[in-house]
């Protein structure tokens, strides 16, 4: 593809208006798309973020204002708005910008981030810090793709019953971690969003009132008998003062939106729906295909992956003992085909590398057979659960890591050197 640039200045940026912007959108998706089809990278998760990101570039200023992407993936928007579209082509190549945030290459990029989990909990570091130093500006925490039920940021969220100000947790709910997204968290807060009631009476309102006060005036009115319905003000006893759902891909309504949370001191969680693969119609029907693609979109087989599978599932054919246990990545890892024959011996326990490990063990000490699938560099997280819960037991669970050894093109965050040492 010849992928024309976008660059442009914060300047110019800030300047344009909501029929500008959404030209703005369409030519970064655009451009995302084209550079994703030449070099491979992280499609889905990022085009689903282009009006999240515009509209956070728009109203906040970058980089006195921090934004800390939550998992990192989803910052290639961000790069583009941040001084780097010039050299947006060389994304994941030698010499060239990551594809991940990284501090040492933009102090735009406020915290590097590859894993997830980081963002809540950096976020608010930045704000103590912030207060401690007499400092003023905003932190944005942009938590998607299953992050937020990760174990740190769990514990974030829960460490203290009232947040710092100036702090807003943006919640990118696409129901999607790399594979879809099975937590009950993630379902409860979605309930809204996905509802077809929410969505016919936004419609009709629409219809018969137009975009007018009283069309606001009654949507913002449902929101809140919403809200309270589906006992979200319980995140109010964690500090955090929940506003949603924002449609993701409305930027007039995004733009409005953080421009009144901006003028706001109380730390905030807006609840953002978007699509993941938004506005390319392959990803949107297959996010966990497209959520990274390989160089002409080729359909990428990791073989080792394939034989694990394989060979896991002759095994369970023979052994009722087997039970396959994954963290969000049940495609990468080769164990799709293995949950379809084997459902009741399969969990994916989302982003939760932790509860994988200590939950395996509870298997083994149980009499079963636990096999825990996982990329190398994300096991790293469960390095005291291996050792105290599994290994001081002597406990019979087997650990198969994938994407071991030096990774290339997804860089320093990700590279699989440390699980045997």
């Amino acid at each position: 593809m010849n992928c024309k640039q976008v660059v442009l200045s914060k300047a110019q940026l800030k300047e344009m208006n909501v029929e500008q912007l959404k030209t703005l959108c369409a030519d970064i998706r655009r451009e995302i798309i084209e550079n994703a089809y030449d070099h491979g990278g992280h499609l889905a998760s990022n085009l689903g973020v282009v009006e999240l990101t515009v509209a956070l570039h728009y109203v906040f200023d970058i980089p006195q204002d921090k934004i800390i992407f939550d998992v990192g993936h989803q910052c290639y928007t961000h790069k583009i708005l941040s001084g780097r579209g010039e050299s947006f082509a060389t994304l994941r190549t030698e010499g060239g910008i990551s594809g991940f945030p990284c501090r040492e290459e933009s102090p735009a990029d406020a915290f590097s981030t590859g894993h997830a989990g980081t963002a809540i909990a950096a976020g608010m570091g930045y704000c103590y810090a912030r207060d401690k130093k007499g400092e003023n500006y905003k932190v944005i925490s942009v938590v998607g793709d299953g992050a937020l039920v990760n174990g740190l940021s769990m514990e974030a969220l829960v460490s203290a019953n009232e947040k710092p100000k100036n702090f807003i947790v943006v919640l990118n709910d696409n129901g999607m971690s790399i594979s879809k997204n099975n937590s009950g968290l993630y379902r409860m807060l979605s309930r809204m969003t996905t509802g077809s009631g929410y969505e016919k009476f936004k419609r009709g309102v629409k219809k018969v009132f137009g975009n007018s006060f009283v069309t606001k005036g009654m949507v913002a009115f449902r929101d809140y008998v919403k809200r309270n319905l589906n006992r979200h003000n319980y995140l109010d006893y964690l500090g955090l003062k929940y506003i949603g759902v924002v449609d993701g891909h409305d930027i007039k309504e995004l733009v409005s939106t953080l421009k009144r949370l901006k003028n706001t001191e109380k730390p905030i969680l807006l609840h953002v729906h978007t699509v993941k693969g938004k506005g390319y119609k392959s990803a949107e029907e297959q996010a966990e295909r497209f959520h990274g693609v390989s160089k002409n979109f080729e359909d990428s087989v990791n073989a080792y992956s394939a034989a694990f599978g394989n060979a896991l599932s002759a095994l369970a054919e023979k052994d009722d003992r087997i039970f396959a246990v994954t963290a969000g990545m049940k495609d990468g890892t080769g164990l799709a085909e293995f949950e379809k024959k084997f459902k009741n011996n399969f969990l994916d326990v989302g982003i939760c590398e932790e509860y994988a490990a200590t939950l395996a063990a509870g298997l083994s000490a149980a009499g079963l057979r636990p096999v825990v699938a996982v990329y190398s560099t994300f096991l790293q997280r469960a390095y005291d659960e291996i050792l105290h819960d599994v290994c001081l037991q002597n406990l019979n669970v087997t650990f198969c890591l994938d994407r071991a050894g030096a990774v290339g093109a997804d860089g320093v965050t990700h590279q699989g050197l440390y699980d045997l040492s």
